[in-house]
């Protein structure tokens, strides 16, 4: 790119199905982000391939906006970007066409699609054509990152090579750091972007509130009081209502008895969230300071 043109930028994601009330929690944080980065926020709300489960979706989103911009940031809807400050693109160096984090599980590495920075190129345009074309994993548990894994060369037991194994290893890739993927089993991280892939979806609904009620996040996305009592009454509603599920799943014996714990304290400071509203960031700090020391459990990590 030509110096002194600017860069054109999209941050997607994607909320189908139930998928759009973690998207009512975090759209301010990907909103702030977004404008404070010099993104176009698109959120992508419509399956755009009804033969495929939604999953697959996210390709065909990519593949729409993509060649519209210079570079493309896709961010899953289960995450928070806890650090609003830091754009990802900085920390990926030169000029890559395609950019993904790693994680090892059991000495595997297994790549997470839930954070990808993809440059416009005719080779990451390629990728996503491959990836879009592994029909036989359209099924497959890991959908879309199977692919994505198939057609750069990952093997796995869950992923038959195929046709098509290791068929864009041309593509330029930059190995992102976990710390903006980070999964439950990085959180010793300095982290950028939770991602709680794979977790039950009330998991991922009260881990999202928990973060995002911290706060320096609520302070940090500069709403007007009167948008963050609505936003605080949104976060403590949801809060209300998986409480309530997960109770039910306790008194039925369905939960460990560690989350008993964790139920009653949050439950706790859900309270005093909906007690008054205003003063919510205050005694979050102390009830979080209260209970930090004898709560062993928590879902978030």
């Amino acid at each position: 790119m030509e110096l002194g043109l600017k860069v054109r930028r999209k941050l997607l994601t994607m909320a189908l199905g139930d998928h759009t009330l973690m998207l009512d929690l975090v759209h301010p944080t990907l909103k702030h982000y977004a404008n404070k980065h010099g993104y176009e926020l698109v959120v992508i709300v419509d399956s755009l391939d009804e033969t495929r489960p939604h999953f697959w979706s996210k390709i065909r989103a990519i593949q729409n906006h993509l060649p519209d911009v210079d570079e493309l940031l896709w961010i899953d809807v289960d995450t928070v970007i806890v650090d609003l400050d830091v754009d990802v693109r900085t920390e990926i160096p030169g000029d890559p066409d395609f950019s993904w984090a790693t994680h090892m599980v059991e000495s595997i590495p297994c790549p997470n699609a839930g954070v990808m920075y993809f440059k416009n190129s005719e080779k990451s345009l390629n990728l996503l054509k491959i990836a879009y074309e592994q029909v036989d994993l359209i099924d497959n548990v890991w959908t879309d990152n199977a692919a994505f894994m198939r057609v750069l060369g990952y093997a796995h037991e869950w992923i038959p090579p195929g046709p098509a194994f290791a068929s864009c290893t041309d593509l330029d890739v930059f190995p992102l750091s976990v710390r903006w993927n980070c999964i439950r089993q990085d959180m010793e991280l300095p982290m950028g972007i939770r991602h709680f892939a794979g977790e039950p979806l009330s998991v991922r609904l009260i881990s999202i509130c928990e973060y995002l009620l911290q706060p320096s996040h609520i302070t940090a996305l500069n709403m007007s009081d009167t948008d963050t009592a609505v936003y605080l009454n949104k976060i403590t509603q949801t809060l209300e209502t998986e409480v309530e599920k997960i109770h039910a799943a306790i008194v039925t014996s369905t939960l460990v008895p560690e989350l008993q714990q964790y139920n009653a304290k949050l439950t706790e400071r859900l309270a005093a969230a909906l007690d008054d509203p205003e003063a919510v960031h205050a005694r979050l700090s102390r009830l979080r300071a209260q209970y930090e020391s004898s709560l062993s459990w928590r879902l978030t990590r």
